[in-house]
C-alpha cells in the first residue's frame, strides 16, 4: 500500500514539473518579449478625446489645458504663445486611413465649442499647424475665446462638460468630444 502511494506521488509530481516546464523557456535559450505598447502618461489620457475613425479618417482633439501645459513643464511658453489668458486651446490631428487628401479641410472653420446651454461657438480662424508634412494628415492648434461679445465666460466656472464638435469632417456630420468638468488627474 505505501509503495503505491509513493508511486502515486512520485507520478504527480512529475505530471507536474512536465506541465511548469511546459510554460518556462529552456535555460539555454534567450526569450523573445512581446511587442509591448509604451506606456502613455495619465494625463494625455485625461486630457485627449479620439473618435472611432467614421469616415476612414480618425481625429484627436487634446484640450491643451493650463494644467496641461504646467505638467509637461511648458506653462510660461505655451502661455504666451497661445494666449492662454483669452483662449482656450486645444490640439487637433486628423488622420486619413485611406490616405484621402486633408489638406483642403478647414479645421479652423468646421470646429466649435459648445456650452452646457447648447450654444455654440466658433474657433478663432487661424489654424496654428504643427505637423504639415502630408496631405493625409494634418496637427495643428484651434483657439476659442473664452469670453463671448457680452463678456460673458463661454464655459462659466461652475459647468460640469465641456464639448469640441467637428462639422463635416469626411462626410460624417459631426464628431463630438467630451471632457468632464472641473479636469483631475
Amino acid at each position: 500500500m505505501v509503495r503505491k502511494l509513493l508511486y502515486a506521488t512520485a507520478i504527480c509530481l512529475l505530471m507536474t514539473s512536465f506541465v511548469f516546464a511546459e510554460d518556462q523557456p529552456p535555460a539555454n535559450e534567450k526569450v523573445e518579449k512581446k511587442d509591448e505598447k509604451p506606456k502613455r502618461e495619465p494625463v494625455v489620457d485625461v486630457f485627449t478625446r479620439i473618435d472611432q475613425g467614421e469616415g476612414e479618417v480618425d481625429a484627436l482633439v487634446l484640450y491643451a489645458h493650463p494644467l496641461y501645459f504646467a505638467y509637461k513643464g511648458l506653462f510660461d511658453d505655451a502661455k504666451k504663445k497661445y494666449e492662454m489668458d483669452k483662449f482656450h486651446v486645444f490640439m487637433v490631428t486628423i488622420n486619413s486611413q485611406k490616405k484621402l487628401d486633408l489638406s483642403k479641410f478647414k479645421v479652423e472653420t468646421s470646429i466649435f465649442i459648445q456650452t452646457e446651454d447648447g450654444l455654440e461657438y466658433p474657433a478663432v480662424p487661424q489654424w496654428v499647424p504643427l505637423d504639415e508634412k502630408s496631405p493625409n494628415k494634418r496637427s495643428g492648434i484651434v483657439r476659442f475665446f473664452q469670453v463671448d461679445a457680452q463678456g460673458n465666460k463661454i464655459i462659466p466656472d461652475k459647468a460640469k462638460s465641456l464639448v469640441i464638435i467637428i462639422k463635416g469632417l469626411a462626410d460624417v456630420p459631426e464628431r463630438v468630444f467630451r471632457w468632464n468638468l472641473p479636469i483631475e488627474f
